[in-house]
This record gives C-alpha cells, structure tokens and sequence, in this order.
C-alpha cells in the first residue's frame, strides 16, 4: 500500500452539513477501493492568498490515506467535480527506509 496527503479547499461560505457531506463522500470512495484512512484533520478557516472563484477565504483539510492503484485517481475525479472544492493538492509520501530515519536522527542529536 502506499501513502497519500491530499490538501483540499473548500469554500467558506458552507455549512457544516455541506461540508460533512463532501467529507462524508471523500470517505466513501476511499471505502469502494478498499483504502484506509489514516486520518482527517480539519485545518480550519483561513484567508487565501489570491481570489479562486471568487472566494478570498476558504476552509482547508488534511486527508492521510493508504490505497492501491486507481484510488488516487478516483479520489481527484471526485474533488475536481465537486463544486464546493476551490482548489486540491495530492501528494504521494515517499517510504523513507528505518536504517536511513536512524541515521538522520543520530545526526539531529549531536
């Protein structure tokens, strides 16, 4: 399995509910290709740097998952269709080995 982080925007002006619902719909592709969440952190509100939209704030989320093959794919189908996504990024967590993580921290120590 490999390791994802997709960042995603939503526009400010939704409701909980709505914003419940795309998350909820997140979690459902991720369940139909057999990945597994890791986790979902709710980055908050925040102003952007630039109008997307017409937005000037928008509402960030952190996705962790793991998943096989196509989930990536499926995953940006649904956030680019999705109107109350402003903007999304995916990004694949590269496996750093346990003897390479062991050296970098011994380095860190000293």
């Amino acid at each position: 399995m490999v390791d994802y982080e997709v960042v995603y925007l939503l526009r400010d002006d939704l409701s909980e509910d709505a914003v419940k619902k795309v998350n909820e719909k997140l979690q459902g592709v991720l369940a139909k290709h057999n990945a597994a969440r890791v986790d979902l952190k709710d980055l908050g509100k925040k102003p952007l740097a630039y109008r997307i939209k017409k937005q000037t704030k928008g509402h960030y989320f952190l996705l962790e998952y793991q998943g096989i093959g196509g989930v990536s794919d499926e995953l940006e189908r649904n956030l680019r269709l999705s109107e109350q996504v402003l903007r999304f990024l995916t990004i694949r967590k590269p496996k750093v080995s346990t003897k390479y993580a062991a050296k970098g921290e011994k380095k860190h120590e000293a």
